[in-house]
This record gives structure tokens, C-alpha cells and sequence, in this order.
């Protein structure tokens, strides 16, 4: 099985969904397409937030990384994009760490996170609600 890709527009954000299991040997272009792809939505449809939910069962060789540190650029990566990444296993967040780590030495807005709530907020540069404020949201 290769990597899935799926896309839900928001007002301010684009939010994908990428997962599958990554193929031996293809890796890096694997990871490449899907995030071209991502670039490529995101730019037609004028979103330069993204939440990516990653939930892939294969860590990304170190080669990979590296490679795609070096080719960010070349797949549509721009300095406008901030993107926060949701990643569900430990094994493949301690392998994007890497990546991440080199696109903020780079000048790129890219966090890594575990939950959901905290990379939407750190994407849309919303500040921690309280728990009175959620209650009362909650019936509106």
C-alpha cells in the first residue's frame, strides 16, 4: 500500500490527511508527491496555513529526510506556508523531527505536534482558551 492523500478546505486553513504505509525503496518520492500535491492545493485554492494529520505506519529513512530538507523548495514549500503536523506515531514524529528542526533553521513556519487542538491553535495563532469559555461555546 502507498501513502492516501485527503483535503477538507477551511476558511482559514487547508487540512490534509495523509496515510498508508510508505513503500521500501520509494520513500522519498513518495513523500515528495504527496506534499507537491498538498503545495499544489494549497496554492489554487489561495491557503497558505495547512494541518497535516500524518498517519503513516513507516518511519522515513534518514536519507529521505534529508532529501527532502534539501528539495522543500523544488516541491512548493514558500515562506508564506505555516504548517503545523499532527503526528500519531512516535516512531514517525521522532523521524520528522529532523526535517522539522532543519525548515525552522531555514526560515519555514513548521511545528510538529501530537494533539490536534494545540497544532490549530498554534496555526491560527490562537491563544489557549479557558475551560468556562469552551463551556459556554458549547452553546452557542
Amino acid at each position: 500500500m502507498s501513502l492516501e492523500l485527503l483535503h477538507t478546505l477551511h476558511s482559514y486553513y487547508l487540512e490534509v490527511k495523509i496515510r498508508g504505509d510508505r513503500t521500501p525503496g520509494n520513500e522519498f518520492e513518495e513523500t515528495a508527491a504527496i506534499w507537491a500535491k498538498i503545495f499544489q492545493i494549497s496554492k489554487a485554492e489561495n491557503r497558505s496555513n495547512i494541518l497535516a494529520h500524518v498517519r503513516v505506519k513507516n518511519r522515513l529513512p534518514i536519507n529521505a529526510q534529508i532529501n527532502i530538507s534539501f528539495k522543500l523548495k523544488e516541491i512548493g514549500c514558500t515562506q508564506s506556508h505555516r504548517i503545523g503536523v499532527i503526528v500519531y506515531n512516535k516512531e514517525v514524529y521522532k523521524s520528522a523531527a529532523l526535517v522539522e528542526r532543519y525548515m525552522q533553521q531555514e526560515g519555514f513556519a513548521v511545528h510538529l505536534f501530537r494533539h490536534k487542538d494545540k497544532a490549530r491553535r498554534w496555526l491560527l495563532h490562537e491563544k489557549k482558551k479557558s475551560r468556562i469559555s469552551n463551556l459556554l461555546d458549547s452553546f452557542s
